[in-house]
């Protein structure tokens, strides 16, 4: 995964370089956590560690003390012990660090959110004295109990719109055409050679020689159990009906090329309006839930603030089929995942601000008239307990808006068929992420919502909620090539879980790189995939196979998992 999301950030890098004046806003003031309890150092710095030895960068200490905390801090900071320590307003902070039998000198570079050509890689571990802020700049004043950072040093996010504006002008002016329709069905011959018929839920038809299934949570609906066949001939066909016609783009061109988009945040899935394709394949890309959610008070609160178990932890993994034909077992997940847009009028947040993540667990702060009405309602009961930690935000575009996202919970949608666009959530969701930042962020609490019942709707600070999906598999990896190893005309391009916009490019490239090696073994007469591939594949390609699941030792690894494993 940390050379595939690398390989997405370097693409990154080349197309935003290559838009030239419609840049799409690429930047890099990394992900910063933060943590108030004994022994995070610690934690941060073997995280850190970790990742230095999976290539992502150096991992760096960086202590600040006075001779009455030294002893707290080394013990919280674990094996890393501070010699020296010095403060500059204009470098940031340096340390000399011992760490192990290595003396080394480290600074702390600093890079602002608004230089989007600074790229400093790996992971800086800061930690604090005690009632002395955090010396990472462009940071909002936070709650003095925060002693110790992990600032991600590689991170940032650019905007969505601008990137597919920029991505569909080219593609068109590169040849290719963009088709919006419904799908009904998709017919797959057994013959091989014998084209692959889409059929739209107005009748009319498109022949090609590859479909690639990019369509986000309705992936779940086509890849199911007992499949709804419809055989025009039994003996040389396998189709699939679409009962819940998901949507798709199906754009078709003569070039021997193909890219598909993905555009999965790590707030909440949704989709762009089209994809394309070449004309030896079809890349059908239904919407996954990017609209804004109303939720009735008869659905019941959806934010009990203790995790729910893995759905599929005690069971066994589903019998998967798709167009007919048998695939390996394994569940496909659907998480229900918010955001939530605050406006912050007072500049609370600077606008070159890192993104912001707060790993302690927090007790919400009411005032006494909305503490007296959540104890006259049983089932609000749980806004008064602590909520686990994971708070996180980040300045959204150029103007006063914020984006928060908290998933204090782990709802699941359960439903194979007619899977609801906008998933039913919290509707106090918006005013509980904004109170577990303002924990963290005090000055923040100037926006908290004063109405006896404060949901998210009762709250003029709180301009949006936004709720979807994350399709994701139990490791968290996703599904990047062949449905089956000895037939390459499906392609698979899903379970993006909540990385969707980070592996983007990346996943494109690698989707590409298979349907063009078909493409080129057809040309030749290679029959569909039994020759070696003729273009290089990533070193990481077979890790996102379905055939990954008909490894035993894989599937035994897989189920010691505590169903959290590698979610953002």
């Amino acid at each position: 995964m940390l050379s595939f999301v690398g390989r997405s950030i370097d693409l990154y890098e080349e197309l935003d370089a290559e838009a030239g004046s419609r840049s799409f806003g690429m930047n890099r003031p990394g992900y910063v956590f933060f943590s108030g309890k004994r022994g995070a150092a610690s934690r941060y710095e073997e995280e850190a560690r970790l990742c230095e030895r999976l290539g992502a960068g150096k991992a760096r200490m960086h202590g600040v003390q006075d001779e009455e905390s030294a002893s707290e801090s080394r013990s919280a900071i674990g094996d890393v012990e501070v010699v020296e320590k010095d403060i500059s307003s204009s470098s940031g902070l340096n340390s000399n660090v011992a760490i192990g039998d290595i003396d080394v000198v480290e600074e702390y570079e600093i890079a602002s959110g608004l230089e989007p050509r600074r790229a400093i890689r790996g992971i800086d571990v800061l930690l604090a004295p005690p009632l002395q802020p955090i010396p990472i700049p462009h940071l909002p004043r936070l709650h003095t109990d925060l002693r110790c950072a992990k600032h991600v040093r590689n991170c940032g996010w650019i905007s969505v719109q601008r990137y597919l504006d920029y991505i569909n002008d080219v593609s068109k002016l590169r040849g290719v055409s963009f088709l919006s329709h419904a799908v009904k069905q998709v017919t797959l011959p057994v013959n091989r050679h014998q084209k692959i018929t889409v059929t739209y839920s107005d009748g009319s038809q498109v022949m090609v020689d590859q479909v690639v299934l990019a369509m986000g949570a309705k992936l779940k609906e086509w890849i199911v159990q007992e499949p709804s066949l419809h055989n025009s001939n039994a003996s040389s066909s396998q189709s699939l009906n679409s009962s819940s016609s998901p949507s798709s783009s199906l754009p078709s061109s003569s070039s021997n090329s193909s890219s598909s988009s993905s555009s999965s945040t790590n707030s909440s899935s949704s989709s762009n309006s089209s994809s394309s394709s070449s004309s030896s394949s079809s890349t059908t890309n239904s919407s996954s839930s990017s609209n804004s959610s109303s939720p009735s008070d008869s659905h019941g609160p959806r934010g009990h603030p203790l995790p729910n178990p893995h759905p599929h932890s005690h069971h066994p993994p589903p019998k998967n089929s798709l167009f007919g034909k048998s695939l390996p077992s394994f569940p496909l997940i659907l998480e229900v995942h918010a955001k939530v847009i605050l406006r912050d009028e007072a500049r609370v947040v600077p606008r070159a601000a890192p993104l912001m993540l707060f790993d302690d667990a927090v007790t919400l702060e009411w005032s006494p008239e909305q503490q007296a009405y959540f104890a006259s309602q049983p089932q609000l009961h749980y806004l008064l307990q602590a909520f686990k930690g994971g708070v996180h935000f980040r300045p959204l575009g150029d103007e006063d808006a914020l984006v928060g996202i908290w998933t204090y919970n782990r709802d699941t949608e359960t439903r194979t068929q007619h899977i609801p666009d906008a998933p039913t959530i919290d509707p106090y969701y918006g005013e509980i992420v904004l109170r577990g930042l303002a924990h963290y962020v005090p000055e923040l609490k100037r926006y908290a919502g004063k109405h006896h019942n404060p949901t998210s709707t009762n709250n003029p600070h709180i301009t949006l909620v936004k709720a979807g999906y994350y399709c994701k598999t139990p490791e968290n990896r996703p599904f990047i090539g062949p449905a089956w190893e000895d037939d390459k005309r499906v392609m698979l391009l899903g379970a993006l879980s909540g990385f969707g916009i980070m592996t983007a490019p990346a996943a494109a490239e690698l989707i590409a790189t298979h349907t063009i090696n078909l493409i080129n073994k057809q040309a030749g007469g290679g029959g569909g995939g039994d020759e070696e591939d003729t273009m290089p594949l990533p070193p990481y390609y077979k890790e996102f196979l379905p055939s990954r699941y008909e490894d035993e030792a894989y599937l035994q690894k897989v189920a010691q998992l505590d169903g959290n494993t590698g979610q953002l």
